[in-house]
């Protein structure tokens, strides 16, 4: 067939959307189309998209509000706002995790610079470490209710202790090494 053939064909024409006709829905995860979505995680996504999202959920283990305090307590509260940070990626809130690691990192830079001090400032690095965990803390506990009850899992302590006990151990080591003998 020629160009010219192909010119004097007619395809039937579409029927126009009704104004009343709902638009089709398209699942935002999976492109699929569905009568009806659900929104969740900020997006729409359809029922199938939406149970393999819950099954996922249950899958993951997220710290509990009160580790978070005990670890800010009676650690630093960048160690709280490490842990945070850890349940807000987990969950897929990059905001809010990225905010976290944010107060980690300022909570270490405040914490060195009030322990270089001559007169070592206790009361202003327990203020920040404070103020960083209640931040760490805040909101947490019905998301980590709300994640338990749909059947998702607690996290264990035990590495995040493992991890601040090396990270202490390098750090006297090192000063050991660099600090003269007094």
């Amino acid at each position: 067939m020629n160009s010219d053939a192909l010119a004097t064909l007619s395809l039937p024409a579409l029927p126009a959307p009704s104004p009343e006709a709902p638009a089709p829905l398209v699942c935002e995860r999976c492109g699929g189309f569905s009568p009806e979505l659900a929104p969740h995680f900020e997006k729409s996504v359809c029922e199938e998209c939406l149970e393999r999202m819950k099954e996922r959920q249950r899958g993951i283990k997220l710290y509990p509000p009160g580790y978070l305090w005990a670890v800010g307590l009676l650690g630093n509260g960048a160690a709280a706002s490490v842990l945070a940070a850890l349940n807000w990626s987990r969950i897929g809130n990059q905001r809010r995790a990225k905010g976290a690691w944010a107060m980690a990192v300022g909570c270490m830079i405040v914490s060195a610079i009030a322990v270089s001090l001559p007169q070592g400032q206790l009361p202003i690095t327990a203020f920040v470490s404070f103020l960083a965990t209640q931040r760490a803390t805040d909101g947490w506990k019905p998301i980590f209710d709300e994640h338990l009850a749909a059947g998702g899992k607690r996290a264990s302590l035990l590495f995040p202790i493992l991890v601040v006990a090396l990270v202490v151990l390098a750090i006297a080591f090192a000063l050991a090494l660099v600090l003269p003998d007094v």
